[in-house]
């Protein structure tokens, strides 16, 4: 009969451990959906600022930045005879809730 009460005892603390880990996993999934809402919300608060400061630059000096920092072929010596777009440094929204991308020429690669 001993034996019997140890066997159900077991069981219990086992159900007992199971329910806590289920608890807990619902607060790791709460947590985890408040931290994906903060990352877009992030985001969007990143793009509007960029498209504030892309509003309120001209396009010489984004082009300038874009060769200065971007532009393969102006980083390493003056060559660059490309015509770069009058919406470069544009701002692109990020649908995956990421840093925003910007417009950039279309021959342009990273190194």
């Amino acid at each position: 009969m001993n034996t019997l009460f140890y066997g159900a005892r077991k069981e219990i603390i086992m159900l007992d451990e199971l329910i806590k880990e289920v608890h807990d996993l619902k607060e790791y999934k709460l947590k985890y959906e408040y931290v994906i809402k903060d990352k877009e919300r992030m985001s969007d608060l990143l793009f509007e600022l960029m498209t504030e400061k892309y509003n309120n630059s001209s396009y010489a000096d984004r082009k300038e930045y874009f060769r200065k920092n971007s532009c393969r072929c102006c980083r390493y010596e003056v060559c660059c005879d490309l015509e770069v777009p009058q919406d470069i440094g544009k701002p692109i929204k990020s649908d995956k809730a990421w840093i925003p991308a910007i417009k950039s020429c279309e021959n342009f690669k990273w190194d």
